[in-house]
């Protein structure tokens, strides 16, 4: 027969057993926070909101322009071009204008209106410039929005600054403000997956209660999306392209 444990060996394997299993939920962790940690909102393509208004227009990883509800209720592709996709913009309820890089201006985009009823194109000849894919930070409502670096989102309004929103998220590699919704309640935010090659593309309320993620993105491509309202009309502005209601 084996030999009866000593009081301080018995005490010694305890302690061993415990720290073992310390070990393991230390390990458990850090996986969990520094590997597979995910601090996306939920689905909205999943789990529709009919509280948030409008349609989008955007680029998916495959590279094709798709129109969604901003709700998450339904999408479709309505254009798969190709690669030289320069960025999309609505015009009005029945057309949108795609970026396209043109032949006939030394590969310089232009503003390409696409009919939605019809699929027919038309070159507008009007320059899709650099300009067009710098988010804008001011609202309609002149409120500023501020993403820190830990993931905090702070909504500016004169001199009083309000934390609606706080993403847990690697520093160095907070959420990106793409715009905002033309009613000014709701903001488009873009965010790169860690350990992935795509990027999220995700929705906020300007009281930050209600979050989800609309689509993934091409990693390389656009990261500009289109928010139209009706008779509010589209967000970001597009120079030289009429402002549609």
């Amino acid at each position: 027969m084996g030999q009866a444990m000593s009081p301080l060996s018995r005490r010694l394997w305890a302690a061993g057993i415990v720290g073992g299993v310390c070990a393991i939920v230390v390990l458990a962790v850090l996986v969990l926070k520094y590997g597979r940690f995910d601090p996306s909102p939920p689905s909205l393509e999943k789990n529709p909101n009919p509280a948030i208004p409008g349609e989008l227009l955007f680029v998916d990883e495959d590279g094709c322009v798709v129109r969604a509800l901003a709700s998450g209720e339904s999408r479709s592709r309505v254009d798969c071009p190709g690669a030289g996709i320069w960025g999309v913009s609505w015009i009005d309820r029945e057309k949108i204008a795609i970026g396209l890089a043109s032949a006939a201006d030394s590969g310089r985009p232009t503003w390409t209106e696409f009919d939605l009823a019809t699929g027919s194109e038309r070159d507008t000849g009007i320059i899709a410039d650099y300009s067009w894919g710098t988010p804008r930070t001011e609202s309609p409502q002149g409120e500023q929005v501020v993403i820190e670096e830990d993931g905090e989102v702070i909504l500016v309004a004169g001199v009083v600054r309000t934390k609606i929103a706080s993403f847990e998220v690697p520093r160095h590699r907070q959420p990106q403000l793409v715009t905002w919704s033309p009613d000014g309640e709701w903001m488009l935010l873009t965010y790169w997956v860690e350990r992935d090659e795509a990027r999220e593309l995700w929705i906020l309320s300007k009281d930050g209660r209600t979050k989800g993620t609309i689509a993934r993105l091409d990693a390389f491509g656009p990261v500009g999306a289109s928010w139209w309202i009706d008779g509010r009309g589209y967000l970001p502005a597009i120079g030289g392209l009429p402002a549609g209601r």
